[in-house]
C-alpha cells in the first residue's frame, strides 16, 4: 500500500494514520529495511522518531529500471547493465531524458507519457537481451 492510499483511507474512514500501525513488531518498508511499529506511530503523530534519518539526496532513482525488471522477471541490476550499454546510463535516466523533450505537458499527460516511455525502453532492452541470446 502506498502512502497516498493510506492517506485516502484515513480521510475516508476518519482514522488517524498512526492508528493503522497499532500493535507491536516491525513493518516491512520496501526491500530495504524494517521499521518498528511504535516508531512509525510516533512519526505519523508528528513526534520525532528515535532512529536516525537516512539521507536519500545522493540516491539514484532507478524506478524505471526496477519496473522493467519486475515485468521481465529479472534483477534490476541486469536491466541497469544493459541500459548502460545502450545509453550510457540507467533506463530511468534515459526515460527522464526523453521526457524532457515534452515540455508544457500537464502532470496527467506526463504520467501517461512516462508509462509509455518505460514500455518503449523495456522493448529496447528486451531486444538487446534477444540479440545477446542469438549471438551465443
Amino acid at each position: 500500500m502506498t502512502v497516498e492510499e493510506l492517506m485516502i483511507l484515513s480521510w475516508a474512514y476518519g482514522v488517524p494514520m498512526s492508528e493503522w500501525f497499532e500493535g507491536t513488531g516491525t513493518l516491512g518498508v520496501g526491500n530495504v529495511d524494517d521499521a518498528d511499529r511504535a516508531e512509525a506511530r510516533k512519526l505519523l503523530q508528528g513526534n520525532n522518531p528515535t532512529r536516525a534519518l537516512v539521507d536519500f539526496s545522493e540516491a539514484e532513482d532507478t524506478s524505471a529500471d526496477d519496473s522493467i525488471a519486475r515485468s521481465m522477471g529479472i534483477e534490476s541490476e541486469a536491466v541497469q547493465k544493459v541500459a548502460v550499454e545502450l545509453w550510457g546510463h540507467t533506463a530511468t535516466t534515459e526515460r527522464d531524458r526523453r521526457l524532457s523533450e515534452h515540455e508544457g505537458k500537464t502532470p496527467k499527460e506526463l504520467r501517461t507519457l512516462r508509462g509509455g516511455m518505460t514500455k518503449r525502453l523495456r522493448r529496447e532492452i528486451e531486444q538487446q537481451f534477444t540479440a545477446r541470446k542469438k549471438a551465443k
